[in-house]
């Protein structure tokens, strides 16, 4: 059985991906909850809390994605790959509700969980040694990599943010795996036509 604070985080973490954060009060989520009204502040201390995280324990498989990725033998073009399509498919096709919350959370630093906040850290890195691994291997062209730890996975943001606003029937139900998977490899395209060593011409 579900303890208090399990229950609380699931009904919350349903309620702000539905409504988001200003669209969910204390109320709603101890009257879904069926909890009385001290519950949020005694395991949580405030609803911003309980918000951070409901966002942090449901983006934990992404961080395991990228775990995965740093310890692999792939080349660094198949890495780029494995993180790019496993997050726009696990946010956009397995996770639908996941879009408010990222959407949400973008809008305020303050309202993400300090783990989130290592996390995006960590991840930008991740992208940076991996286009490294590419610039070592002879495979991508010498660049900023730390910058485009910043840019890449920024190319599927606003899929996650627009989508529910352009195409309403996404706002709580998943993007076909076929158009995800299209979105990718545009993104990949653009990706690796930038970075790849080009061959030099002959005279």
């Amino acid at each position: 059985m579900a303890s208090t604070r399990e229950k609380l985080l699931d009904v919350a973490g349903k309620l702000f991906a539905e409504h988001g954060y200003d669209g969910t009060s204390v109320r709603d989520i101890i009257g879904a909850a069926n909890v009385n009204l001290g519950a949020i502040t005694y395991h949580f201390g405030n609803k911003q809390t309980l918000f951070a995280e409901s966002l942090g324990q449901k983006i934990e498989p992404m961080l395991e994605l990228g775990k995965a990725v740093e310890n692999s033998n792939a080349s660094a073009p198949e890495k780029l790959d494995i993180l790019l399509r496993g997050y726009a498919m696990f946010v956009l096709h397995k996770n639908p509700s996941l879009k408010m919350l990222f959407v949400e959370s973008m809008q305020g630093g303050d309202r993400l969980p300090q783990g989130s906040l290592s996390m995006l850290e960590w991840r930008n890195r991740l992208i940076g040694d991996i286009v490294r691994q590419g610039i070592r291997e002879s495979i991508f062209s010498k660049c900023d990599a730390d910058e485009l730890g910043m840019m890449i996975l920024g190319l599927v943001t606003p899929y996650v943010e627009d989508l529910p606003i352009m195409k309403p029937k996404y706002k709580h139900r998943p993007v076909p795996k076929r158009e995800v998977n299209r979105i990718v490899d545009v993104a990949m395209d653009l990706i690796l036509n930038g970075l790849r060593v080009r061959k030099s011409k002959r005279k």
